[in-house]
């Protein structure tokens, strides 16, 4: 309910467990949160792609709205756009998922700057992460921003370099 401090169930976040063997059973730590937006009622983030390189760094992409909060996402059409809007951010983490670091990808080339209006995609057809010695590679989908023509479909890749500087 808005306005108190009760739970939101309506705010969707990625989380992940450490599961400990504990004959005969797994036991699961307390959820920890990857994503770092603490943004209440209105941001989803969602559709997340995970991958453990060889040295044991977990590494997260996954479609996120925190900086499209103006009106209800998803569920009617904010600011007259016939779809909702999404950011794919990456989260790193080197300390076995206890701590998160969070940072925005962006198009490819950065000027393109996604607009997630999916209308001939769904994001989760091409949203993927893979890594391979130092390197970790994300891919996801989009249509360009200021595409009045049709939006395009556009499929961005980022290279990212491990361990970060």
């Amino acid at each position: 309910m808005p306005g108190t401090d009760a739970p939101d169930d309506t705010d969707v976040n990625v989380y992940m467990n450490v599961l400990t063997m504990t004959a005969p059973w797994w036991q699961a730590s307390p959820r920890i949160q990857i994503n770092d937006d603490t943004t209440r009622y209105e941001s989803d983030q969602f559709i997340p792609s995970v991958t453990v390189d060889c040295l044991g760094g977990i590494h997260v992409t996954f479609y996120d709205d925190r900086n499209y909060t103006d009106g209800p996402q998803g569920d009617l059409q904010p600011d007259g756009c016939e779809f909702p809007k999404f950011d794919v951010f990456y989260a790193y983490s080197d300390t076995q998922g206890t701590q998160w670091t969070n940072s925005k990808l962006y198009a490819v080339p950065p000027e393109a700057a996604l607009d997630f209006n999916l209308k001939k995609i769904d994001p989760h057809e091409y949203n993927g992460i893979a890594s391979d010695g130092d390197t970790v590679w994300a891919t996801y989908a989009g249509t360009w921003k200021d595409d009045s023509q049709n939006n395009k479909a556009v499929i961005s890749a980022n290279r990212m370099d491990w361990p970060p500087p």
